[in-house]
């Protein structure tokens, strides 16, 4: 189902944006952005401290959607399937950008 969300999220960022591929500065950037927003509720594994679900959601999916777009740049192997288990698949895309010497945090 997340994976199916995110699909949707990309296939909307991509027909917004025309397809161009950003920059992978700004990609960094638009990753550390999410993830102060994210702090919270993560820190409370996605509840608590008065966070809206929805927003949260929404949150998780930019924050992942750029991550995907980020790993594609770099030419790691990612997909929207691969987040069947979400926290598992972002592990390890934040891990392959960092052994790819790309700091997302």
């Amino acid at each position: 189902m997340y994976g199916k969300l995110l699909a949707a999220v990309l296939d909307a960022e991509s027909e917004k944006d025309g397809g161009l591929v950003q920059d992978e500065r700004d990609l960094v950037r638009e990753l550390a952005h999410f993830r102060v927003r994210l702090a919270p509720s993560w820190a409370m594994n996605g509840g608590g401290l008065g966070v809206d679900a929805a927003s949260s959601l929404a949150a998780q999916l930019q924050y992942d959607a750029t991550l995907l777009r980020l790993c594609c740049l770099r030419g790691i192997t990612c997909s929207p399937e691969g987040f069947r288990r979400p926290e598992a698949e972002r592990l390890r895309l934040e891990q392959a950008l960092a052994a790819a010497g790309v700091v997302v945090g």
